[in-house]
């Protein structure tokens, strides 16, 4: 009686199903379905798979979360139920999850790529300026931030805002009046939650350009993080700040076949600094494109070296009004495997249909890449826009990033620059150094940052790691020795464990 007692006993209570381990900010989160007639659950861990396990807690609900633990260990889970006459059920099924690194981490993120200017008509809302913001994506966010470049000749201060799908403001900075020099505003907001498009707005002023907005960024600071989302640009234009949307933008063709951006920037795959990739749709390739007339197109990411496009990044538009495309893909996938780390990416666009009566256009591009279990990550902070035909010495004041160190775990820090130019011609691209939000008083090179292009078609260079004043601001020289160059982009690249 006694053996069939506790058969029956085993039937009747089994063990918790559907236990699951994952790491997030707090430590390692555990949870599993409930079982009938259970009062507690113990939570069970061991370092090796099979057990034994200890036990590390007794609660009274269908989770769990793990803090005392140790970056990088490996740990197994089982939980078992404890019934009012104390008796425990079987184990649970074992789940194992390696502790991701306690990373701290600042995401740039930005949100045009096209300069704009406000209108004596009425407030501007750019849809050019469209960027997709997913908060799930994150963990461990201690801040968002909002960030603008901006001049205001008006005499009055000015708002520019951000604002979500629904046209409600999540941020807003003022510029003062008779802010003659491009001038850094920073401010906190509060996004809304979850996956959401976001837009740059700029209040109406007395005349049109008043307020001109050079450059505008959101920023995620995590702390403790476990899982991000980085963003990538693709693409910038050297027009004058304008407060025309549809209209302006960064390249348009009537091409059947694909025609790489001239002013596009170039990713530089490089999957050793990215820790751990997500296994499906790690990936998305995002863009604002339109048609004119009634054409169609398509635009797609395309591996520089090989001229292949990646697979499943093609995306159809037909309309006249501005869309953003985004196409989530693999890592792995055809031309873009770990046999492509060290290529370089960029956007393509073609004319489909009805060609000639329209044209298709291009107006922000970008690349989005998701980690989880975080132990590594590479962020690019872009300091300047395309610039074409340079032929003389320049510096980018319009345009500067703020860096501070601090936001980031064990940091190294880099400068890159994408220069295009011909057997005739050679540039020297360098980082500037500046203490301060506006102006050049102070400006200084940093040290190891020069870097001398001297090549016939489209280059990428990184300097060796430099040392930097935290929280300085950061432009760019250029100083063509002979003939024009194409100033691509340059950027600020931190890499964190």
């Amino acid at each position: 009686p006694s053996a069939y007692a506790l058969e029956q006993s085993v039937d009747l209570n089994g063990g918790p199903t559907n236990l699951a381990a994952s790491n997030s900010a707090g430590g390692i989160d555990l949870s599993w379905d409930t079982l009938a007639g259970a009062v507690t659950y113990n939570v069970r861990r061991s370092n090796i798979t099979g057990g034994p396990y200890g036990i590390i807690a007794n609660v009274g609900t269908n989770s769990y979360t793990d803090s005392d633990i140790e970056a990088n260990g490996n740990y197994f889970y089982v939980v078992e139920a404890v019934f009012a006459d104390s008796s425990r059920s079987e184990y649970s099924n074992e789940d194992s999850v390696i502790r991701s690194g306690f990373i701290d981490l600042q995401v740039p993120i930005e949100l045009t790529d096209i300069k704009m200017s406000s209108s004596s008509l009425g407030a501007v809302s750019f849809e050019r300026s469209q960027t997709s913001i997913d908060t799930d994506a994150y963990d461990g966010v201690t801040s968002y931030e909002f960030e603008v470049i901006a001049t205001n000749s008006d005499a009055f201060a000015k708002n520019v805002h951000l604002i979500n799908e629904s046209d409600v403001v999540v941020g807003s900075l003022l510029i003062p009046s008779g802010v003659g020099t491009p001038t850094r505003y920073r401010t906190t907001f509060t996004p809304t939650a979850g996956y959401e498009i976001y837009r740059i707005q700029i209040e109406q002023t007395t005349n049109d350009g008043e307020l001109n907005v050079y450059g505008a960024k959101a920023y995620i600071n995590q702390t403790d993080a476990t899982k991000t989302r980085l963003y990538f640009p693709l693409s910038s234009s050297e027009e004058s700040p304008n407060n025309q949307d549809a209209s302006i933008g960064i390249y348009s063709t009537s091409s059947e076949s694909f025609e790489e951006v001239p002013n596009g920037g170039r990713f530089l795959k490089d999957t050793t600094k990215l820790s751990k990739i997500v296994d499906f749709n790690a990936w998305q390739f995002e863009a604002l494109v339109a048609t004119q007339g009634t054409s169609s197109g398509i635009v797609a990411l395309q591996n520089s070296n090989s001229g292949q496009l990646v697979e499943r990044t093609e995306t159809r538009f037909y309309n006249n009004s501005i869309d953003l495309a985004s196409i989530p893909f693999d890592e792995g996938v055809d031309h873009f495997t770990v046999a492509n780390n060290g290529d370089l990416f960029e956007p393509v666009i073609r004319c489909e249909l009805e060609c000639s009566g329209g044209s298709v256009r291009l107006y922000k591009a970008g690349l989005w890449v998701r980690l989880e279990n975080l132990s590594k990550a590479q962020i690019v902070h872009r300091l300047n826009s395309y610039r074409s035909f340079v032929s003389s010495s320049e510096d980018y004041t319009e345009e500067r990033a703020l860096v501070d160190l601090s936001q980031y775990s064990n940091p190294t820090t880099y400068f890159r620059a994408v220069v295009k130019d011909d057997a005739s011609s050679d540039v020297t691209v360098s980082l500037l150094q500046h203490g301060a939000d506006s102006g050049i008083a102070g400006l200084s090179e940093v040290a190891g940052s020069p870097l001398l292009f001297n090549n016939d078609g489209t280059a990428v260079q990184t300097s060796g790691a430099l040392t930097i004043n935290s929280g300085d601001r950061f432009m760019t020289r250029v100083n063509p020795g002979a003939g024009f160059i194409n100033f691509v982009t340059s950027m600020i690249v931190i890499e964190v464990q």
